[in-house]
């Protein structure tokens, strides 16, 4: 059963036991959109696991946006950038744990592409049903951000 294996990677995601390709939403200081890749390693906020529902419910909302903006790839690295590609034509920051393939860790996201018109949150009343699921932070995104900092610019 579909669900009940959602449910069961639902927990694996919430305790951080497996790594699976979960990727969260998240608003800058002015109010831009990001997603993150995570692999369900590195920074993670609480907030984004506080409820499976919501999580479904924007994951199928996320399915319903129009591409807006133009994508512009910031990686040099080699790779298949297509999920990151496609959330840029979205609007949002794409960002990925690029520390699952690197034998010297970096402790951070890389940012893969981004929006050459950049979602907001404010433009986005849909969006707003799920900020409850949706971590903020005090920094502004565009550029390659360390766990660490995002950590310390988490607005609770």
């Amino acid at each position: 059963m579909l669900f009940n294996r959602q449910i069961t990677e639902w927990e694996h995601i919430v305790n951080g036991r497996c790594d699976i390709e979960f990727d969260y939403v998240a608003i800058d200081s002015i109010g831009q959109l990001a997603i993150f890749s995570t692999f369900n390693r590195g920074f993670k906020p609480k907030i984004v696991t506080k409820s499976f529902e919501d999580f479904l419910k924007l994951d199928e909302f996320m399915e319903t946006l129009p591409k807006i903006a133009n994508p512009i790839q910031k990686t040099e690295s080699d790779g298949i950038y297509d999920d990151w590609k496609k959330y840029a034509e979205l609007g949002f920051y794409a960002y990925d744990n690029q520390d699952v393939h690197r034998t010297n860790k970096l402790e951070r996201y890389d940012i893969i592409y981004h929006p050459e018109e950049p979602l907001n949150i404010e433009s986005q009343t849909e969006l707003k049903k799920f900020e409850n699921i949706i971590p903020k932070f005090d920094l502004v995104f565009g550029e390659n951000l360390k766990f660490e900092e995002l950590e310390k610019t988490l607005r609770e």
